[in-house]
């Protein structure tokens, strides 16, 4: 996200919620800038015209369908209309303004973090709508929602055979190796956070527990707050008992996922 972006992001954001006026300050880093390295492969199927339009208008979104609600909020099947008069569909997060500014820094952290992702088995942010009743998160539409749901319906137990999986997990591999590459700790690799966009590909998604490392770091140790939440079930036993994040961690859990 380029540095003008970031201005107009911070502007449009304050407009709105002026009680958030420090985060910003905080995810400079996270944002990034104009000289930010981009990765070589781009995964160019349905690009958007607007692909570098980081803040879209609410006016170009509608909202089609409830998919499902989350810890921040619900997410909707929905249109987004491109400036050359292109509609493709997308997938929203929408938050209330209650809930962002009770805890805005996940939600906008989240958002900094996938504009800068670049990867085939990584889910594409495409932008952020800052509006009066919620902001929202647009980015790619998994038509067959995520690996657990995918598994856990019997209907469609038969398209995922052992050799099927077994790529997915490898796409999965290549996914957290990048995202490894770019110094990033997900933190919350689980089925629940793999879409599947089809009977052959899946890519990592939910970014809200991701962390970046900083230069000379090789792990990141979170606060304990009473109101913390953490994937027990998948955490390493370093993370459990020191709240310690690695990429040793992200294989263990990745290995959970298996």
């Amino acid at each position: 996200m380029s540095r003008p972006e970031q201005k107009r992001l911070n502007r449009e954001y304050l407009k709105y919620f002026p009680q958030s006026s420090s985060v910003f300050g905080k995810l400079k880093k996270v944002f990034g800038n104009k000289n930010d390295k981009i990765p070589e492969y781009i995964n160019t199927n349905n690009t958007p015209c607007d692909e570098n339009q980081h803040v879209i208008p609410a006016s170009n979104i509608q909202l089609c369908k409830e998919l499902g609600i989350g810890e921040f909020g619900s997410v909707w099947l929905s249109s987004w209309t491109q400036s050359n008069g292109d509609i493709i569909q997308v997938a929203v997060k929408r938050v209330p303004p209650e809930k962002l500014i009770a805890n805005p820094t996940s939600f906008l952290q989240e958002a900094a973090i996938m504009t800068k992702m670049r990867h085939e088995f990584v889910t594409r942010l495409y932008g952020v709508v800052l509006d009066t009743k919620s902001v929202m998160l647009v980015s790619e539409l998994a038509p067959c929602g995520s690996l657990l749901e995918c598994c856990q319906k019997p209907a469609l137990r038969t398209s995922f055979p052992v050799d099927v999986l077994c790529t997915f997990s490898i796409q999965i591999s290549k996914g957290m190796q990048y995202l490894a590459s770019e110094r990033l700790i997900h933190r919350d690799l689980a089925a629940r956070n793999v879409l599947v966009f089809s009977a052959e590909k899946v890519k990592i998604s939910d970014f809200g527990l991701s962390r970046s490392l900083g230069i000379g770091e090789d792990y990141y140790r979170s606060e304990f707050s009473p109101t913390m939440r953490l994937p027990i079930a998948w955490c390493a036993p370093e993370s459990i008992n020191f709240l310690r994040f690695t990429e040793k961690s992200d294989i263990w859990s990745f290995a959970v996922t298996l």
